[in-house]
């Protein structure tokens, strides 16, 4: 189901929507699932340096080895807006087909 909207979410699109919920809910925000989410949230704050970025790629991958097992993912990359806004592509391999999705997930706040 769309989070959004409500209605049916095919395949690709479920999957991407489940990856941005997995990796922007913060770790311990679910009630009777504290260990669900991911670092991401606490280090949007953070400065845009090589560290936090490779914070950023840790707590995606865990993020994602833990909670979502129809993807592995393969590769994180950063790409930053005009606006300055940091872009985090995703890439993944899905465990059914074998075939690649890249997510894009904007992080907002002060990086």
């Amino acid at each position: 189901m769309n989070s959004t909207t409500g209605k049916a979410c095919e395949d690709e699109a479920h999957l991407r929507q489940s990856i941005a919920d997995i990796l922007m809910t913060p770790l311990g925000s679910r009630v009777m699932r504290r260990e669900y989410g991911s670092a991401i949230p606490s280090l949007i704050d953070e400065p845009d340096n090589d560290v936090t970025r490779l914070r950023l790629i840790s707590a995606a991958v865990i993020a994602l080895w833990r909670w979502e097992p129809r993807i592995t993912p393969s590769s994180v990359s950063f790409a930053r807006s005009e606006q300055g806004a940091l872009t985090m592509a995703i890439t993944s391999q899905r465990s059914d087909t074998l075939s690649a999705v890249t997510t894009d997930i904007t992080l907002t706040g002060g990086l």
